[in-house]
């Protein structure tokens, strides 16, 4: 530089600041500084807007605009406690919503979660064909299946005769798995945003989304099928032109680790794990080794499927449909190393033979036992001779009370009138039912609920007047915010 003090303010000697280097502003004086890395202000006093009233923090603005006591930023979801000064938004991390960043995204959960370590709120992963909406519950990341799927992400079949497909649970061989390419449009259904266009007498799905240029770096998003992809909007681009039942599972990259690729073995069976690549993919796709924990790893296969030997044909197989006209490809196996005992959250993250997910850990199912090693569930041969014991053998429930046994080896009471309890062992006394009354100055409030409480409320109203609130919820206390309004106007 050229060693001169340069005056980069609004006076009439001001000038522009020479390359490396930026204007200085505080509000005694504007210079022109050399640009250096690790250049900070010694004292918030010293920033143009001066000081925040923590005494610390650089304001943003005049009147204090920015500063964390005006903002109220959540500090589990946000980066930092200071907000842009005119809209007082705060700074959200990745699936973190709200103008103070204390809410999930829709299709997120689990806020509390990014205080173990996770980036932001986690994607919900709903599987697109079994689930009925991609949103989840807020607490424990369930989706709402559709009739007859089942798992935490929807993405099994209840009766295992049958397969998961765009239309929900299908018999194998009732014809929508079939292979073959329909002739027309009304024989296709397209998912994920994309169309159906007809060509030389064959339909297909045709993919018309695009995903804009990224102004900023793209955030990657791990797939559910263990593939990282530059942003959300590629994943789906991928899903759309594929017609694959894929969504985000983690924000981030999955763990990059290139796999080569096996061939399937001699007995097909579906997996619907969905990790066979297309040929024509123009960009390498990294794997998902998520679980590698040992040096020595062991081979599995997703998850466990059915043989269905009478629809295989060669083609490539898309999570359980078969697209006939193009030759077999490779199958990638995902190497994990897991252990009994690793934390999970449902079944399908424990990859060992005979292991299933419980109270988030993997354990070894019934009749299974846990090897020295913690790598294998050793059939418990013994145990399988003896006859299978019910809770409900020992008749626990009294008073003409039901029992019904639970898959979990626990059992339910189900009591008669007038009896209630765990063993329908307690008299109920029967009350009065009182209908409260108001005279329009009166109300009755109900106590704020945790965000993991289920709770149902049926109310019938006979109304005195022809205008008044029936029930009135509010975001914040001093009325700003949203509201739900339930109100009677003119008799209506």
């Amino acid at each position: 530089l050229t060693e001169q003090e340069l005056d980069c303010g609004s006076g009439p000697k001001r000038q522009d600041c020479p390359s490396d280097s930026y204007c200085h502003q505080t509000p005694q004086f504007a210079r022109c500084c050399r640009k250096e890395t690790g250049v900070y202000l010694r004292s918030c006093q010293d920033s143009w807007f001066g000081c925040c009233p923590d005494d610390k923090t650089p304001a943003q603005g005049p009147d204090n605009a920015g500063c964390p006591s005006l903002c109220g930023c959540n500090k589990i979801g946000s980066y930092s406690e200071t907000c842009e000064p005119n809209t007082e938004q705060c700074r959200c991390k990745p699936g973190v919503g709200g103008l103070k960043c204390d809410r999930c995204e829709p299709g997120y959960w689990g806020l509390p979660k990014i205080t173990s370590g996770h980036q932001g709120c986690l994607p919900c992963g709903c599987s697109t064909m079994g689930s009925v909406r991609e949103d989840c519950e807020q607490m424990t990341g369930r989706c709402v299946c559709k009739p007859g799927v089942q798992g935490h992400k929807c993405d099994a079949c209840s009766d295992p005769a049958q397969l998961l497909g765009h239309n929900g649970c299908v018999a194998a061989d009732s014809g929508e798995m079939a292979t073959g390419l329909p002739s027309s449009c009304g024989e296709l259904t397209c998912f994920v945003g994309a169309v159906c266009e007809e060509s030389g007498g064959q339909a297909r799905c045709v993919c018309t989304m695009t995903c804009p240029q990224e102004s900023d770096l793209p955030q990657m998003v791990c797939g559910s099928d263990g593939q990282t992809f530059g942003s959300e909007c590629q994943l789906k681009l991928y899903a759309c032109r594929y017609q694959k039942d894929i969504s985000v599972q983690a924000i981030g990259a999955c763990t990059e680790d290139m796999l080569a690729g096996t061939e399937w073995p001699l007995r097909h069976w579906t997996s619907g794990a969905r990790y066979t690549e297309p040929e024509d993919v123009s960009s390498p796709l990294s794997k998902s080794t998520r679980h590698l924990l040992m040096p020595e790893p062991r081979q599995y296969y997703n998850r466990h499927g059915q043989e269905i030997n009478h629809f295989i044909t060669p083609g490539k197989n898309r999570g359980g449909f078969q697209l006939a006209g193009s030759p077999a490809t490779p199958a990638t196996v995902q190497v994990f190393t897991a252990l009994l005992g690793d934390l999970c959250s449902t079944d399908s993250d424990c990859s060992i033979p005979h292991s299933m997910c419980v109270a988030g850990a993997c354990t070894c199912r019934l009749n299974y036992t846990q090897s020295t090693d913690r790598q294998n569930c050793i059939e418990n041969k013994e145990k399988q001779r003896k006859p299978k014991m019910f809770s409900c053998d020992s008749n626990p429930c009294v008073n003409g009370g039901t029992c019904e046994d639970l898959d979990s080896g626990a059992f339910v009471c189900h009591c008669t009138k007038y009896f209630g309890g765990l063993l329908c062992a307690d008299i109920l006394i029967p009350r009065t039912i009182e209908v409260a009354a108001f005279n329009g100055k009166s109300y009755v409030r109900l106590k704020r609920l945790k965000a993991y409480h289920k709770l149902s409320i049926e109310i019938e109203f006979k109304t005195y007047s022809n205008d008044g609130i029936l029930f009135y919820n509010q975001q914040h206390a001093d009325g700003t915010g949203d509201f739900v309004s339930l109100a009677v106007v003119n008799g209506f």
